[in-house]
Protein backbone atom coordinates (compact mmCIF):
# COMPACT_ATOMS: atom_id res chain seq x y z
CA UNK A 1 0.00 0.00 0.00
CA UNK A 2 3.08 2.52 0.96
CA UNK A 3 4.53 1.75 -2.54
CA UNK A 4 0.88 2.41 -4.38
CA UNK A 5 1.02 5.88 -2.23
CA UNK A 6 4.63 6.84 -3.68
CA UNK A 7 3.54 5.73 -7.41
CA UNK A 8 0.19 8.09 -7.29
CA UNK A 9 2.57 10.61 -5.48
CA UNK A 10 4.84 10.45 -8.18
CA UNK A 11 1.91 10.58 -10.70
CA UNK A 12 0.19 14.11 -8.83
CA UNK A 13 3.86 15.71 -9.18
CA UNK A 14 4.09 15.01 -12.80
CA UNK A 15 0.91 15.78 -13.51
CA UNK A 16 1.32 19.10 -11.38
CA UNK A 17 4.65 19.76 -13.85
CA UNK A 18 3.29 19.03 -16.97
CA UNK A 19 0.68 21.27 -15.96
CA UNK A 20 3.05 24.08 -14.87
CA UNK A 21 5.60 23.58 -17.87
CA UNK A 22 1.70 23.59 -20.32
CA UNK A 23 0.66 27.14 -18.60
CA UNK A 24 4.49 28.12 -18.85
CA UNK A 25 4.57 27.48 -22.63
CA UNK A 26 0.97 28.84 -23.77
CA UNK A 27 0.27 31.50 -22.50
CA UNK A 28 -1.58 33.84 -24.27
CA UNK A 29 0.76 35.99 -26.94
CA UNK A 30 0.40 39.42 -24.80
CA UNK A 31 2.28 37.59 -21.32
CA UNK A 32 4.63 35.68 -23.30
CA UNK A 33 6.09 39.36 -25.79
CA UNK A 34 6.07 41.30 -23.02
CA UNK A 35 8.66 42.40 -25.48
CA UNK A 36 10.07 45.80 -24.23
CA UNK A 37 7.68 45.87 -21.89
CA UNK A 38 5.23 46.76 -25.16
CA UNK A 39 1.40 45.92 -24.77
CA UNK A 40 0.10 43.52 -27.07
CA UNK A 41 -2.14 46.77 -28.37
CA UNK A 42 1.04 49.00 -28.45
CA UNK A 43 2.93 46.38 -30.62
CA UNK A 44 0.16 46.04 -32.89
CA UNK A 45 -0.45 50.17 -33.09
CA UNK A 46 3.45 50.35 -34.02
CA UNK A 47 3.11 47.14 -36.67
CA UNK A 48 0.45 49.15 -38.47
CA UNK A 49 2.62 50.96 -39.97
CA UNK A 50 3.82 48.76 -42.29
CA UNK A 51 7.55 48.81 -41.15
CA UNK A 52 10.10 46.92 -39.13
CA UNK A 53 9.69 47.94 -35.98
CA UNK A 54 12.43 47.95 -33.80
CA UNK A 55 12.15 47.62 -29.70
CA UNK A 56 15.11 46.62 -27.26
CA UNK A 57 15.63 43.29 -26.07
CA UNK A 58 17.37 44.79 -22.87
CA UNK A 59 15.05 47.72 -20.84
CA UNK A 60 16.96 48.11 -17.44
CA UNK A 61 15.51 47.12 -14.74
CA UNK A 62 12.58 49.51 -13.07
CA UNK A 63 12.15 51.49 -16.34
CA UNK A 64 8.55 50.67 -18.12
CA UNK A 65 6.76 52.00 -21.04
CA UNK A 66 5.63 55.18 -20.20
CA UNK A 67 4.19 56.36 -23.85
CA UNK A 68 3.79 54.98 -27.29
CA UNK A 69 3.58 57.88 -30.05
CA UNK A 70 2.71 56.95 -33.51
CA UNK A 71 2.63 59.23 -37.17
CA UNK A 72 1.27 57.38 -39.84
CA UNK A 73 2.37 59.77 -43.58
CA UNK A 74 -0.46 61.12 -45.08
CA UNK A 75 -3.74 58.35 -46.41
CA UNK A 76 -2.27 57.15 -49.58
CA UNK A 77 1.05 57.87 -49.05
CA UNK A 78 3.58 55.17 -47.90
CA UNK A 79 6.36 57.34 -47.23
CA UNK A 80 6.97 60.85 -46.10
CA UNK A 81 9.73 63.26 -45.42
CA UNK A 82 10.00 62.26 -41.92
CA UNK A 83 7.60 59.46 -41.44
CA UNK A 84 6.34 57.32 -41.02
CA UNK A 85 7.24 57.63 -37.27
CA UNK A 86 7.58 56.03 -33.66
CA UNK A 87 8.77 56.96 -30.45
CA UNK A 88 8.37 54.82 -27.31
CA UNK A 89 9.13 56.46 -23.79
CA UNK A 90 10.24 54.13 -21.02
CA UNK A 91 10.39 55.92 -17.49
CA UNK A 92 12.38 54.65 -14.41
CA UNK A 93 13.00 55.69 -10.95
CA UNK A 94 14.24 59.18 -9.98
CA UNK A 95 12.87 60.20 -13.07
CA UNK A 96 14.85 58.78 -15.42
CA UNK A 97 14.27 58.35 -19.17
CA UNK A 98 14.69 57.25 -22.23
CA UNK A 99 13.03 56.39 -25.85
CA UNK A 100 13.62 54.41 -28.75
CA UNK A 101 12.57 56.61 -31.52
CA UNK A 102 12.22 55.95 -35.11
CA UNK A 103 11.69 57.85 -38.32
CA UNK A 104 11.84 57.67 -42.07
CA UNK A 105 14.12 60.40 -42.91
CA UNK A 106 14.83 64.08 -42.06
CA UNK A 107 17.98 62.61 -39.65
CA UNK A 108 21.43 63.84 -38.88
CA UNK A 109 22.76 66.05 -36.70
CA UNK A 110 25.51 67.10 -34.39
CA UNK A 111 27.88 64.99 -31.96
CA UNK A 112 28.21 65.52 -28.21
CA UNK A 113 31.47 65.71 -26.09
CA UNK A 114 31.87 62.22 -25.90
CA UNK A 115 31.43 59.00 -27.44
CA UNK A 116 31.19 55.07 -27.08
CA UNK A 117 31.24 52.07 -29.47
CA UNK A 118 28.02 50.29 -30.39
CA UNK A 119 28.01 46.73 -31.75
CA UNK A 120 24.51 45.57 -32.51
CA UNK A 121 24.19 42.52 -34.01
CA UNK A 122 21.20 43.52 -35.91
CA UNK A 123 22.55 47.38 -37.13
CA UNK A 124 26.03 46.64 -37.04
CA UNK A 125 28.87 49.56 -35.97
CA UNK A 126 28.01 52.51 -35.12
CA UNK A 127 28.51 55.16 -32.19
CA UNK A 128 26.94 56.65 -29.10
CA UNK A 129 27.37 60.22 -28.34
CA UNK A 130 26.45 61.92 -25.04
CA UNK A 131 27.85 64.75 -22.89
CA UNK A 132 26.89 68.53 -24.38
CA UNK A 133 26.16 70.05 -27.47
CA UNK A 134 29.33 72.37 -29.01
CA UNK A 135 27.24 75.71 -28.84
CA UNK A 136 25.83 74.76 -25.35
CA UNK A 137 29.89 74.22 -23.89
CA UNK A 138 30.78 77.23 -25.33
CA UNK A 139 27.72 78.80 -23.19
CA UNK A 140 28.19 77.36 -20.24
CA UNK A 141 25.07 75.15 -20.05
CA UNK A 142 25.50 72.16 -18.14
CA UNK A 143 22.78 70.39 -19.76
CA UNK A 144 24.30 66.70 -21.24
CA UNK A 145 22.15 64.61 -23.14
CA UNK A 146 22.75 61.34 -24.99
CA UNK A 147 22.00 59.71 -27.93
CA UNK A 148 22.86 57.18 -30.96
CA UNK A 149 23.84 57.30 -34.59
CA UNK A 150 20.45 56.68 -36.32
CA UNK A 151 20.78 53.44 -37.23
CA UNK A 152 19.63 51.44 -40.01
CA UNK A 153 20.23 51.32 -44.05
CA UNK A 154 16.58 52.77 -45.10
CA UNK A 155 18.15 52.99 -48.21
CA UNK A 156 18.29 49.18 -49.24
CA UNK A 157 15.64 48.66 -47.41
CA UNK A 158 12.21 50.83 -48.17
CA UNK A 159 10.49 48.73 -45.09
CA UNK A 160 13.11 49.99 -42.67
CA UNK A 161 13.31 52.99 -40.46
CA UNK A 162 15.96 54.87 -39.03
CA UNK A 163 15.98 53.96 -35.41
CA UNK A 164 17.89 55.35 -32.32
CA UNK A 165 18.29 55.75 -28.99
CA UNK A 166 17.45 59.06 -27.18
CA UNK A 167 18.06 60.73 -23.95
CA UNK A 168 16.66 63.72 -22.26
CA UNK A 169 17.14 66.28 -24.12
CA UNK A 170 17.85 64.80 -27.14
CA UNK A 171 13.87 64.28 -28.37
CA UNK A 172 10.76 66.08 -28.07
CA UNK A 173 9.68 63.21 -26.15
CA UNK A 174 12.17 63.12 -23.43
CA UNK A 175 12.09 66.13 -21.67
CA UNK A 176 13.29 67.30 -18.06
CA UNK A 177 14.16 64.25 -17.30
CA UNK A 178 17.31 62.58 -16.06
CA UNK A 179 19.22 60.38 -18.37
CA UNK A 180 20.91 56.82 -17.77
CA UNK A 181 24.28 55.95 -17.91
CA UNK A 182 26.48 55.97 -21.44
CA UNK A 183 27.06 51.83 -20.55
CA UNK A 184 23.31 51.06 -19.83
CA UNK A 185 22.45 53.20 -23.01
CA UNK A 186 25.12 51.46 -25.09
CA UNK A 187 23.11 47.95 -23.77
CA UNK A 188 19.55 49.31 -25.06
CA UNK A 189 20.58 50.39 -27.94
CA UNK A 190 23.30 46.94 -29.19
CA UNK A 191 19.53 44.83 -27.93
CA UNK A 192 17.64 46.04 -30.64
CA UNK A 193 15.91 43.66 -32.33
CA UNK A 194 12.79 43.48 -34.91
CA UNK A 195 9.18 42.69 -33.97
CA UNK A 196 8.05 42.11 -37.36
Amino acid sequence: MFKDFINVSKLLILAASVSLLTTACFQPVQSQTALAGLTENQIQRLKSLNRKIAVPAYIPPGFKVADVQIKSCPDGISSCRFGPSYAIVYQGENNSCFAIEATGGGVGGPVLEFELPINSPVFGKSQLYYGRFDHEMREGNASPTIFSDWLGDVANNPNLLFVRFAGSGASQFVQNCNNISPEEAVKVTESLVFIN
